[in-house]
């Protein structure tokens, strides 16, 4: 998840990153969070409470 009008980290980096570990065989997704600058600011609440829960699964181990 990367916001997509990220103002310090291009969201163009995180597609990057996505594709080049994809090349090399690492299951990558990458998902553009609408509105949003870097840290989620301006991004909708709901997409900000999905990342975060997110976030929190993919820490736990738990992905889908």
């Amino acid at each position: 998840m990367h916001g997509a009008e990220d103002t310090v980290v291009p969201a163009a980096q995180g597609e990057a990153l996505a594709s080049a570990l994809r090349a090399v065989g690492t299951e990558a997704g990458f998902r553009a969070v609408p509105g949003a600058d870097h840290l989620w600011t301006g991004a909708a609440e709901p997409d900000v409470e999905d990342c975060f829960t997110a976030s929190l699964d993919f820490g736990r181990g738990r992905t889908g």
